[in-house]
């Protein structure tokens, strides 16, 4: 599974090629709302002119995957029977993992629209039996929760994170937040409890945000690339 592979399927869903310029309009579609302050915004990402640069963009997120893939079979102490993947976007990272790993449950889950319509397409593609799309909000326990790029994506981060950590109860949270990197949908203000956090590069909102994440969860020993993504493991599990 490569970037070729993903804009292919792109194509398919869309019932056209993609050209140098369907990319570089996806893009300046996104720079047109580089800086979202106002509302926690998963719009930009909810359209067919976006689709080009989100799968172009897959490649990164796919790297992240395999580096945790390894990081899981290299501990086969952490059960992994049931993994969940909130904000799955156009679902290839679910995809990976349920080929990946066939004897665990796939739980995919994203907001209604135009990514979960290319989900469900996804799926219809390559159905495989342990893979399941789900909409925004049908939560359930599961061993481990991935978020790749969502919480810096939410004007209150840790209020979302208290409501996935209440409502899936993971041994093993995956993310790869980037509070300091102004990007498409990111927040020129993020606000945690009282606190109001603003200014580019929004380093303090990683440090409030990892800081509460440290009390119940341990950080596991691996590098990964671009240090990400970042391993949590719930303490009590680890004794």
């Amino acid at each position: 599974m490569n970037q070729k592979f993903c804009v292919g399927l792109v194509e398919k869903f869309l019932g056209r090629s993609l050209s140098k310029e369907d990319m570089e309009l996806a893009e300046k579609n996104l720079d047109l709302q580089w800086y979202s302050s106002n509302q926690t915004d998963f719009s930009i990402y909810g359209n067919n002119e976006t689709l080009p640069w989100l799968a172009r963009h897959q490649q990164r997120a796919l790297a992240y995957i395999k580096n945790l893939s390894k990081f899981l079979e290299a501990n086969p102490q952490y059960s992994k029977n049931t993994i969940y993947e909130e904000g799955a976007g156009l679902g290839f990272i679910s995809l990976y993992l349920a080929q990946k790993f066939p004897d665990s449950k796939i739980i995919a889950s994203n907001f209604a629209g135009v990514q979960f319509d290319f989900c469900r397409f996804l799926h219809s593609q390559y159905p495989l039996p342990n893979l399941h799309f789900v909409e925004e909000g049908q939560r359930t326990k599961a061993d481990i929760l991935i978020a790749f790029e969502v919480f810096e994506h939410l004007k209150n981060p840790l209020e979302f994170f208290y409501l996935l950590e209440k409502n899936i109860d993971p041994n093993i949270i995956v993310d790869s937040s980037s509070f300091s990197v102004p990007s498409p949908g990111h927040f020129s203000e993020y606000q945690f409890g009282d606190k109001i956090v603003t200014g580019y590069p929004h380093k303090t909102a990683a440090r409030l945000f990892y800081k509460d994440i440290k009390q119940r969860f341990n950080s596991a020993p691996v590098k990964f690339w671009n240090n990400r993504p970042r391993v949590w493991i719930k303490k009590e599990i680890e004794g």
